[in-house]
């Protein structure tokens, strides 16, 4: 009996519905995408789900943008869908950039249907290969019962550590088969971490001196004699802001060439400036005969 009534519960549906089903019950709220023709059947499903908004964008780029930042406000994977090879080579600088700050993204693109690729059709191409180099990994879907799992793997791939983009092709002739398959249940993941070690780490911490840490590389550039501060060193060219670069503590960017050449020379300081109203750079050499170590003003690291 049980079985007939799953069989009952189980009606086709095309596999867009399926697709969307899976997104609903991994909690997506908002699909970021610039659609086309391979994107129909998905647009089409959507208006049986009020639930789920989809955020139009003019170019990729701009799409991958908004879901990137939204990944990163809200704490959530943001779900892309672009428009075949064309529209996922317009995204792939913003996913490249993606990739640098680590943002779980779901990227879904449309591809042409499976039955025609030997006669070349507009705007196919081989989007597992193109996505490639800016995620985890890739896949192209080649039955709707694949979905379910597949999508449910995304998610909770590009969650995991190291967080990141993964990529799935979506054939037109998938998202429009009939299909009778089970979405299943969304997988709970406990990934807490346990600390070990703790009471050795305090000990070690507890004997630092603040701004003497023998480790750090500011000890081989240290602050003016009297700056008793910790060190704030962020990375070059991070994805994101690391640290305030107008605090007392920030020292200096490190430097991105660490070979041969003048960049290992020289460095580059933060000044700040209280007549502007912007960051002042300047070279470290043309600050060192002018670092302030008065007494009212033991956060600034080079004052005029």
């Amino acid at each position: 009996m049980s079985y007939i009534t799953v069989a009952k519960a189980l009606e086709p549906r095309r596999g867009a519905a399926v697709l969307l089903e899976v997104l609903q019950s991994e909690g997506v709220q908002y699909i970021f995408g610039n659609p086309g023709t391979t994107e129909l059947a998905m647009i089409d499903a959507l208006t049986g789900w009020p639930e789920i908004e989809y955020i139009w964008g003019l170019q990729e780029a701009t799409v991958v943008a908004m879901a990137d930042g939204y990944a990163q406000t809200s704490g959530r994977p943001g779900f892309i869908n672009l428009h075949t090879a064309a529209g996922l080579g317009n995204g792939m600088g913003a996913l490249l950039n993606a990739q640098v700050s680590k943002t779980p993204l779901v990227v879904t693109a449309g591809q042409q249907d499976m039955r025609h690729t030997l006669t070349d059709p507009l705007l196919s191409g081989d989007l597992v290969r193109i996505a490639g180099p800016a995620v985890k990994w890739a896949h192209e879907v080649t039955h709707p019962d694949q979905l379910p799992v597949v999508v449910r793997r995304a998610f909770n791939d590009c969650a995991a550590a190291p967080t990141g983009s993964v990529f799935l092709s979506l054939p037109m002739n998938v998202m429009e088969a009939m299909t009778t398959v089970d979405i299943g249940e969304r997988s709970t993941i406990d990934r807490t971490a346990v600390a070990g070690s703790l009471e050795r780490l305090s000990d070690m911490l507890a004997e630092l001196t603040p701004g003497k840490s023998p480790s750090s590389p500011a000890t081989r550039y240290p602050l003016p004699t009297r700056a008793r501060r910790p060190y704030s060193l962020p990375k070059p060219w991070g994805h994101r802001c690391s640290a305030r670069l107008g605090h007392c503590t920030f020292h200096f960017r490190l430097r991105t060439h660490f070979g041969r050449g003048t960049c290992r020379s020289k460095r580059v300081r933060f000044e700040p400036n209280s007549s502007r109203s912007m960051p002042c750079w300047r070279s470290a050499d043309s600050l060192s005969s002018r670092t302030s170590t008065r007494k009212d003003q033991p956060c600034r690291l080079a004052a005029n």
